[in-house]
């Protein structure tokens, strides 16, 4: 049987939701079937060492082209598409898929624009709320030129109906499928029992996992802290992930004066047994298309306190499995001493946490979903 011959683009494999999202679709894939190549536009990341041994494994790192100080002011000068454009010539020059696939907005899509020809059936994957966080502009720099490469597409996929509907109020398209990322609840219990370094559990323990950058917004968490602090509160904080506002986070942590609050413990390669070892799990971010990481805290059991953005808001079905709260630090904090103060309350959420997911993941009908994708 000839097998079905599959290309995934993609930036890197950093550690974010989207690069565990690829990861997990790598793993749950039929190998008799398919023939798959995984193209990442910079050999960067911690998920690098998990790629599958059947995927062929192809990378690039742009600043070739332009070496030392030439390479930050191609980069800066936007010519970067220009060697996007011109890689995708030379590597892909003699290739050609049965599907090729960009598993994300921005770098990905536009390496795809370059390669269409080069598949019988083109899809892309929108992970983000394109509306409220249209960062992509930095490759596609007209939005008439980004509706063209999407209407292109065979199939644009979303990973949440909310991201969906905000893409077709962007670009007046309405395009494409709504695919939730794999959750493998049976996986994640049980990396969830791995031995860890966790912190002791002393206090009121709330726990952010995530790339320390700013869409994220854990210098929210940090404000929450030093509110909870002021009130004659004690909680602990902990922060995991890495990332460009690390150092600014810690500033804030030593002005604020919550230093034995606010705990970072850097990026972990298995972050369940500290989302199961903590009390509640709160993320804080300006945008979301569907966060692994709740959905993961959901399978543990977890109480959830996200900010009111895409992808929480559809998990936790408006509120009824978890807190949902404005933007403002002081919101935040009611919400986590409501928590603090009221044990039953949290024993009830986790519960809800824990239907909402048992119900709500299943791997074989997500794998099923993405298999008709790539069949078309």
């Amino acid at each position: 049987m000839t097998k079905r011959r599959i290309l995934f683009i993609h930036s890197n494999l950093g550690g974010g939701g989207a690069e565990g999202a690829l990861i997990e679709v790598l793993n749950h894939l039929d190998y008799t079937h398919y023939d798959v190549t995984l193209f990442l536009l910079y050999r960067l990341g911690d998920f690098i060492d998990r790629i599958p041994p059947q995927v062929h494994f192809k990378t690039e790192q742009f600043g070739q082209y332009f070496p030392g100080h030439k390479g930050r002011l191609a980069i800066r000068f936007g010519l970067r598409n220009w060697m996007l454009h011109r890689c995708a010539r030379r590597v892909f020059a003699h290739e050609h898929y049965d599907v090729i696939v960009s598993f994300m907005e921005a770098g990905p899509a536009k390496f795809h624009s370059y390669i269409l020809g080069k598949g019988s059936r083109n899809v892309t994957w929108v992970h983000c709320d394109l509306l409220n966080n249209h960062y992509s502009t930095a490759f596609f720099h007209r939005l008439s030129q980004e509706k063209k490469f999407y209407s292109r597409m065979d199939e644009v996929v979303f990973v949440s109906e909310d991201a969906k509907k905000n893409f077709e109020k962007l670009f007046g398209m309405d395009k494409g499928c709504v695919i939730y990322n794999i959750i493998d609840r049976h996986a994640i219990c049980k990396r969830a029992n791995e031995v860890a370094n966790v912190p002791e559990h002393r206090t009121f323990t709330f726990v952010n996992v995530g790339s320390l950058k700013e869409v994220k917004r854990q210098d929210r968490i940090i404000e929450v802290a030093a509110i909870l602090k002021s009130h004659g509160y004690d909680a602990d904080f902990w922060l995991i992930g890495k990332g460009i506002w690390e150092e600014r986070l810690k500033e804030q942590v030593a002005y604020l004066g919550v230093e034995n609050m606010v705990h970072f413990l850097g990026f972990q390669p298995n972050p369940y047994p500290f989302i199961a070892a903590a009390d509640a799990f709160l993320m804080t971010s300006d945008s979301e298309g569907f966060p692994l990481v709740v959905a993961e805290a959901m399978c543990l059991g977890r109480t959830i306190i996200s900010t009111r953005i895409t992808g929480p808001m559809e998990m936790l079905d408006n509120g009824r499995y978890g807190f949902l709260t404005g933007f403002q630090p002081a919101e935040i904090a009611d919400a986590a001493t409501a928590l603090i103060n009221d044990p039953q309350m949290l024993s009830k959420y986790q519960s809800l946490a824990l239907e909402r997911a048992t119900a709500y993941f299943d791997v074989e009908n997500v794998m099923t979903q993405i298999n008709e994708v790539l069949n078309g």
